[in-house]
């Protein structure tokens, strides 16, 4: 990725204007790299509360079923109640 001070086998002793030229592009290409993968991780996190916020408010098959049988085994049970009170 980095085009470097280093030289096939041999070190330069100076860096030349052109090594610092690519290591300062390599440089911004990583600052931008981490940014976007900081924005995005930040993003998915927002996107994930958002949804878990938004299923907890909604009423599932199971909430349903639940409350509907729930109804009705009440009202039996009241019905059943109130006619054993009349006998």
């Amino acid at each position: 990725m980095t085009h470097g001070v280093e030289t096939g086998n041999t070190n330069e002793k100076q860096v030349r204007r052109d090594d610092e030229k690519w290591l300062l592009e390599d440089l911004h290409t990583i600052k931008r790299t981490v940014e976007h993968s900081i924005a995005s991780l930040q993003l998915s996190n927002e996107r994930d509360k958002t949804e878990k916020k938004n299923q907890g408010k909604m009423l599932t098959v199971d909430r349903i079923l639940v409350i509907g049988s729930l109804g009705i085994f009440g009202s039996f049970i009241l019905l059943a109640g109130s006619y054993l009170l009349v006998k």
